[in-house]
């Protein structure tokens, strides 16, 4: 089994549990990492704070970009201004939704009777290769059927057994319209600039009430999910968000193929 990681990479927006706060700072906890994030005052948002207590409480959830490190102390220092609103929207939904599935996996591993600590990662990797997230592989087996998750390579029996949960869960109604972008900027800040497009059209969407997911499947392919209340709102958007997507990577001097899924 691999050790679990100190901290996460610089420039990473990762999201945190605040644990510990104090006058002029706070300390956070961050699934997957064994080093605590520290979040100074002067990375709050905003002026005139005299105390990190006006801003945060203790078991607040935030999302936050890691700054540097500071290993003597088994930290990474942390930044809240440094993130925008609709980065920490999409980041915090993006946690929420991985935190459901893990509850998801960990339940139906305690029926079935195997280790959660094994099973999990088990799960989660087979997912991220074909579905590019576990919480989107779960979402997909309740609106089918068990054999989203045995075509992953999951058995039938615990298949059916992690769909059950799920569905005890996840209630969706929503019709599910998928595409694909494969998209290439070739520049020192490229991944960045892709990010940022994205993050555009998930939060444009979301101003119209409908949820979209881009979740990456694999250089230079990222995957997109259109929810919406009928199946022709939920292919029309994804029609736009492909485009638009498109268009704003050619825009900057990159390459951008899209197909509907």
């Amino acid at each position: 089994m691999s050790k679990t990681p100190e901290f996460p990479e610089v420039n990473e927006v990762v999201v945190g549990k605040v644990t510990e706060v104090t006058n002029y700072g706070a300390l956070l906890k961050v699934s997957g990492y064994t080093g605590r994030g520290f979040l100074h005052i002067s990375e709050l948002p905003g002026r005139g704070l005299r105390t990190v207590f006006e801003r945060l409480k203790t078991g607040q959830t935030i999302a936050v970009k890691v700054m540097s490190f500071d290993r003597s102390r088994g930290q990474f220092n942390v930044s809240l201004k440094r993130v925008g609103d609709d980065e920490s929207k999409v980041k915090l939904r993006e946690w929420k939704e991985t935190e459901r599935a893990h509850e998801i996996i960990t339940e139906a591993a305690r029926r079935i009777g195997v280790a959660p600590e094994q099973f999990l990662p088990d799960i989660e990797a087979k997912a991220e290769r074909r579905y590019g997230a576990l919480s989107e592989a779960l979402r997909r087996a309740i609106e089918n059927d068990e054999t989203i998750l045995t075509k992953i390579g999951v058995p039938k029996e615990y298949a059916d057994v992690i769909c059950d949960v799920a569905r005890a869960k996840i209630r969706r109604k929503n019709i599910v319209a998928s595409g694909i972008v494969e998209a290439t900027l070739l520049s020192p800040d490229g991944a960045t600039r892709l990010r940022e497009i994205f993050l555009r059209e998930i939060a444009s969407a979301a101003k119209k009430q409908i949820d979209v997911t881009i979740t990456t499947i694999g250089a230079p392919k990222y995957m997109v999910q259109v929810r919406a209340k009928t199946s022709k709102l939920a292919q029309g958007m994804l029609e736009k968000v492909l485009q638009s997507s498109a268009s704003a990577i050619e825009k900057v001097g990159g390459t951008a193929k899209c197909s509907i899924s």
